[in-house]
């Protein structure tokens, strides 16, 4: 749909790069030092808990062709992320979505943010939602 949209306008389609990592829960824990006596019974608790549950790390780095929606042909770009609803620190269903924001880039329509974001408690099957 945007492919078309932008033909119609006769421009090319906006780019962006992003650099996204996954970390899951359930790996990390199987890793903790833990007393021979709680080992197996925590271990197998807390996995329970934390299967498809992990981090994911998101760098924004960079835009190009974004649409000029200023009077001098540029624009004031920033990008908008956000993830489903992951755990509480209590392993209870949040149900609030996890939402970051970039910083603004004056005057550009080829802006570099190379800022990190990162959504802790997210489930491995949500999806990365990204508004330029």
């Amino acid at each position: 749909e945007t492919e078309k949209r932008n033909r119609s306008y006769k421009r090319g389609p906006m780019r962006l790069l992003l650099d996204v990592t996954y970390i899951p829960f359930d790996a990390t824990a199987a890793s903790m030092p833990l007393s021979p006596e709680t080992m197996h019974r925590t271990r197998s608790a807390t996995l329970a808990k934390l299967k498809g549950i992990g981090m994911l790390t998101c760098v924004l780095v960079k835009a190009t062709g974004v649409k000029a929606a200023d009077r001098g042909g540029t624009s004031d770009p920033y990008c908008k992320l956000s993830m489903p609803p992951g755990l509480e620190s209590g392993g209870k269903q949040n149900g609030k979505s996890i939402k970051h924001k970039s910083r603004v880039v004056d005057k550009t329509l080829n802006p570099e943010w190379n800022e990190t974001f990162e959504f802790v408690g997210v489930k491995e099957s949500g999806v990365l939602t990204v508004e330029c």
